[in-house]
């Protein structure tokens, strides 16, 4: 489809036999989660993300996809320059894997936290994030790592010398 762009993410979903692909609607700037085949890759199902530039999902093993919106508007066609970031909304979604209903979305309090990365730990959900505040002492006082339990979603403390970028997250 010639207004979709992929983000660049996939999950497997082999219990169903379904691949997640993240995409964007380039007419809307809307984040969508394409759901295919896992074999024939063939398109089934589209599901909005309720949210722009779905960054990474993860299954939660639960019936979820649990979507990282990092609310960045950006156009393959300028390079992945980021545009408009005073309208950026962030957020992580829950989708239902068997419909796509929306069954959650969750926001940071502050607008210029961008949620990108995901890893799961202990039944928490680590979220690692970009600060895109326009002054660099906003940035550099920004937390880089967000936590959320199933019900709260809460930045952890500002990370000093991180320049508020956390640029991935793994199990530890």
């Amino acid at each position: 489809d010639p207004d979709r762009c992929f983000t660049g993410q996939v999950v497997l979903d082999a219990a169903a036999g379904r691949v997640y692909t993240g995409e964007t609607d380039l007419s809307s700037d809307d984040g969508l989660i394409g759901v295919r085949d896992a074999r024939s890759l063939e398109k089934l199902h589209e599901w909005p993300t309720h949210g722009r530039d779905p960054h990474q999902f993860l299954l939660d093993g639960v019936g979820g996809l649990l979507v990282a919106n990092g609310g960045i508007e950006t156009r393959p066609e300028s390079g992945r320059r980021k545009l408009s970031l005073d309208g950026m909304d962030s957020s992580i979604v829950r989708l239902a894997t068997a419909s796509g209903e929306l069954q959650g979305q969750w926001r940071v309090q502050d607008r210029r936290l961008s949620l990108r990365h995901l890893a799961w730990s202990a039944g928490r959900l680590g979220i690692a994030m970009q600060a895109e505040h326009d002054r660099k002492e906003d940035r550099d006082a920004a937390p880089v790592l967000a936590i959320f339990d199933g019900r709260e979603l809460r930045p952890a403390a500002a990370s000093a010398g991180l320049a508020g970028y956390g640029g991935d997250i793994a199990r530890h």
